[in-house]
């Protein structure tokens, strides 16, 4: 008979009530009850506290306080040292879970594996325009010290391997500390498993700070490659190389459930959208300059 671990989900908070409801819900509704949720409110300015009120109200699963600002990172490790669980998650306000039965699978397995240090799974990205590289599972221990190949948001941990070997997050980053951190996690674990059901799902808006801040992102992303390594010439290289084989395989897929005629209508709406509407709004100006 294998032993039902206690889960933990972690998940640090700065001004996300546009999107935490949606990953509170994917929380509340996983067809497995052994799980605590640990919210940290990092200072934020919004309706967070509100929100994270009122459903703590209805969830005695989730525990949560605020605080003033002190980042991500530290705001993780605070979180880190809080966990009553065998087994740890990391998720963003902003991310969700792929579907209700994410946790009852993930406790499966660590329950079966008691030596099981890590356990992954495919984090598609929650925006209709952008395909996360679905990469052969096996290549994500080599790979991951030169591409974020994994998203925290679908990796869980044991609590007590990350104990043994002293694995929280370096506050010196602000933005590629969960890359800085998987990789060590990685090369410290003996035993890793993955599934190739999607376990969450990584949300892309304009307002993370990765987007908001390329430079900064980019340098933080030399710094992470130079620390393993690696070069950033190799990391982006490998992430071109990525996006196309995903590309391709989303393509593929969909000629062959759609039909090619979907294909080339997507296509079309495309160029129409990139290369025509452009167009047409410089000329439409054009000619209400010279009506005036």
């Amino acid at each position: 008979m294998t032993e039902t671990p206690l889960i933990s989900i972690l998940t640090p908070a700065y001004n996300a009530g546009k999107y935490l409801e949606e990953l509170l819900d994917s929380v509340a509704g996983q067809d497995f009850e052994r799980y605590e949720h640990l919210v940290i409110d990092d200072g934020s300015t919004d309706n967070t506290r509100k929100i994270l009120a009122s459903r703590a109200s209805a969830n005695p699963r989730l525990r949560w306080y605020s605080r003033p600002n002190k980042g991500q990172y530290e705001t993780q490790n605070e979180l880190l040292r809080l966990v009553r669980g065998e087994v740890i998650s990391i998720i963003c306000a902003d991310d969700m879970y792929a579907s209700p039965a994410v946790l009852s699978l993930v406790a499966k397995k660590f329950g079966q594996a008691p030596d099981l240090d890590v356990l992954f799974g495919r984090t598609p990205r929650y925006c209709p325009y952008i395909f996360d590289p679905d990469l052969p599972r096996w290549l994500a221990r080599p790979l991951l010290p030169h591409l974020l190949c994994i998203q925290h948001c679908s990796l869980f941990v044991r609590r007590e391997f990350l104990s043994k070997n002293n694995l929280y997050f370096d506050n010196s980053y602000r933005m590629r500390g969960d890359w800085d951190w998987m990789i060590r996690v990685f090369l410290a674990a003996d035993c890793i498993q993955s599934v190739s059901a999607p376990l969450a799902l990584w949300r892309y808006h304009p307002e993370q700070t990765s987007v908001l801040s390329i430079d900064a992102g980019q340098a933080e992303s030399r710094r992470v490659c130079a620390a393993y390594g690696s070069s950033f010439v190799l990391h982006r290289l490998l992430g071109l190389v990525a996006f196309v084989y995903s590309q391709t395989i989303h393509a593929a897929t969909l000629v062959r459930v759609m039909g090619p005629g979907f294909m080339r209508r997507k296509l079309l709406r495309f160029l129409r959208l990139k290369i025509a509407t452009p167009y047409e709004r410089a000329q439409s100006g054009h000619l209400g300059e010279s009506n005036r």
